[in-house]
């Protein structure tokens, strides 16, 4: 049971990565060069690109349209990754669905199981509890976004004018700047719609544990769930550590106690747990940038590795006793 288990939770993790990749990531990306190369093609109309010098006049138009144009920008972001958002919350809840159908039906005891969650009203009150809040993020994350690239872009002109630029080397630098900040953009996409995804599930378990009394929350990461070691060459030793940690619905995942023995050799060389990890509790994942963790559905009678920290130790959660026939 436990390899079936260690094969859905890896599909369980690329599906939200392929998700965040084609979903979020990939779309967001086509509409900001879109947007960038409208606003470029507005400010080479308005100021030439030519070899004529930079004026103080111009910078001042330059900088006014700028600031609009990136406004205008991280609006229709915030408004892209608030639809991803929503479709990142409605395959959360198909895949948790799944997933649960998985497993029981491995266990092979009683009938196919039906989920609460799968209600209709039900399924659509799981993403309707959360979405207003994730909206909001996402809009004022990318309008934050919006203003650093303003600010990146406006030390570039006033190097512009300083310099004794051309016209056609301000234009340059102010495509240069917004293209080099779009990693701050993706970094936004790939977090928050994996935290959206996690979240979604946290609250669908939490409704599904109301009729099954003896539904956890896993912690799953790209870790061997035997043997404890990592399944490529990105993951991270706060990674092994919270790896199979499984708490009731409703509360908080911890760092263990042992985290900081923890070493695990990347491509970026030894990862160790940092010190503003230790001691630390989530309700769900990420709990970093780019962080690939999911929390999955876990019941003690599906025979797979699961943990949880007691009287501040790491303590095996045991399966329940089978009764003999």
């Amino acid at each position: 049971m436990a390899s079936a288990f260690q094969e859905i939770s890896v599909n369980h993790i690329k599906a939200l990565n392929r998700l965040i990749d084609r979903g979020g990531v990939a779309r967001l990306k086509r509409l900001y060069d879109q947007a960038q190369a409208e606003l470029e093609h507005k400010i080479t109309a308005h100021i030439g690109r030519g070899s004529s010098p930079f004026t103080v006049l111009q910078h001042r138009t330059l900088l006014a349209q700028v600031r609009q144009g990136q406004m205008d920008i991280a609006r229709q972001l915030g408004n892209a990754s608030a639809a991803a958002t929503i479709e990142t919350q409605t395959d959360a809840l198909r895949g948790l669905i799944k997933n649960i159908k998985q497993l029981e039906k491995k266990v092979g005891e009683g009938g196919v199981i039906r989920l609460p969650i799968e209600e209709a009203s039900r399924f659509h009150g799981i993403i309707d509890k959360r979405k207003t809040s994730l909206l909001k993020q996402n809009k004022q994350s990318m309008a934050s976004y919006g203003a650093g690239v303003v600010k990146k872009i406006e030390q570039e002109m006033s190097i512009a004018l300083a310099t004794g630029a051309s016209t056609g080397e301000a234009v340059e630098r102010v495509a240069k700047a917004a293209d080099v900040e779009w990693w701050k953009a993706e970094r936004i996409v790939r977090t928050e719609q994996a935290w959206a995804y996690n979240a979604t599930h946290r609250d669908a378990i939490e409704e599904t544990a109301q009729e099954i009394d003896d539904m956890y929350m896993r912690w799953t990461e790209l870790v061997d769930d035997d043997s404890l070691e990592p399944l490529d060459d990105r993951v991270g030793a706060d990674s092994v550590a919270l790896h199979g940690q499984v708490v009731k619905p409703g509360g908080l995942f911890k760092m263990p106690p042992d985290a900081h023995e923890i070493e695990v050799e990347t491509r970026w060389g030894t990862s160790k747990v940092s010190k503003g990890l230790l001691h630390k509790s989530w309700a769900h994942p990420p709990n970093r940038p780019h962080d690939r963790a999911v929390i999955q559905a876990w019941r003690p009678g599906w025979d797979v590795p699961g943990w949880r920290i007691v009287g501040g130790q790491k303590v095996d959660v045991k399966p329940p006793r089978r009764r003999s026939p």
